[in-house]
């Protein structure tokens, strides 16, 4: 927070939070929803950002991205035993 001219009353700066709470994988999961322009898996996304995460924060975050509905589970596709899904961002 800073203050106002009359440095009596803080006000709330949207650019300093945003930039402290907005989770950069979630931003680069978006992005990257958006540049592909194609369903991906947390897998196909864990290749594509380059290990910079790990599949599991990945997965995480995807979970988390579509319960807010922010991108949207397409499809499903069972390999060895496990669901692999994919997802697309409008």
């Amino acid at each position: 927070m800073t203050a106002t001219k009359d440095r009596d009353a803080p006000f709330f700066d949207w650019a300093i939070a945003t930039a402290r709470l907005v989770a950069p994988l979630k931003v680069a999961i978006i992005e990257a929803l958006d540049w592909i322009g194609e369903p991906l898996s947390a897998s196909d996304l864990s290749k594509i950002l380059d290990g910079r995460f790990t599949l599991q924060a990945v997965a995480y975050n995807i979970r988390a991205l579509a319960k807010a509905e922010v991108i949207v589970e397409v499809r499903e596709r069972h390999v060895r035993g496990a669901v692999q899904k994919y997802y697309f961002f409008y």
